[in-house]
């Protein structure tokens, strides 16, 4: 299997691959994160809300990408992506409800892998360990050069969380429901 650094970017082979998010300590990090894979078009944005993937919502409106519970990876089908879909964002989100002040810090360590169809891994992308002060991410992508699907390592942090993240491609999350006074 092949590290890569952020910024760092290789070929995939086949049609079909596994990406998956893990973080340690595993109990805490699955109990206070959630990923998911956001379809988006050339100009980054997404294009419909049924282009997120994650446990809420396990498919992608065209198929080609699917959240498998419980062990939380998304099984991709490239070649079932429309051509419209230029980028597969994987991506990382303290939950809500998670104890306040949870950030990507208190974590050991925080890794995003590529694995063929078979389970076999090919690349993995640990984050740099750092005073992680973000609380939404976008982990790696998928995208299209030249006809070619490539697996980029990104690691690009938001510390204002989900809402910079979603706003970041495009979506505006609903304002939460303020209590009655």
């Amino acid at each position: 299997m092949q590290e890569l650094q952020p910024g760092q970017n290789r070929p995939i082979q086949g049609n079909r691959v596994v990406i998956a998010v893990a973080g340690e300590p595993p109990d805490e990090f699955s109990a206070m994160t959630q990923a998911g894979a956001v379809l988006l078009a050339a100009d980054g944005r997404i294009r419909d809300p049924g282009d997120q993937v994650s446990a809420e919502q396990p498919r992608s409106r065209d198929g080609s990408v699917e959240f498998t519970a419980p062990r939380g990876e998304f099984q991709v089908n490239l070649e079932a992506a429309p051509e419209t879909v230029a980028r597969i964002a994987i991506v990382l989100a303290v939950k809500p409800g998670s104890p306040r002040g949870t950030t990507f810090g208190g974590f050991a360590a925080i890794h995003v892998w590529l694995a063929e169809a078979t389970g076999r891994r090919l690349l993995d992308f640990p984050l740099p360990p750092a005073n992680r002060g973000e609380t939404a991410m976008i982990l790696a992508e998928l995208y299209r050069h030249q006809g070619q699907w490539k697996f980029r390592a990104v690691g690009q942090g938001f510390s204002a969380g989900l809402p910079a993240l979603a706003a970041h491609f495009g979506l505006r999350l609903p304002e939460p429901e303020r209590p009655a006074a």
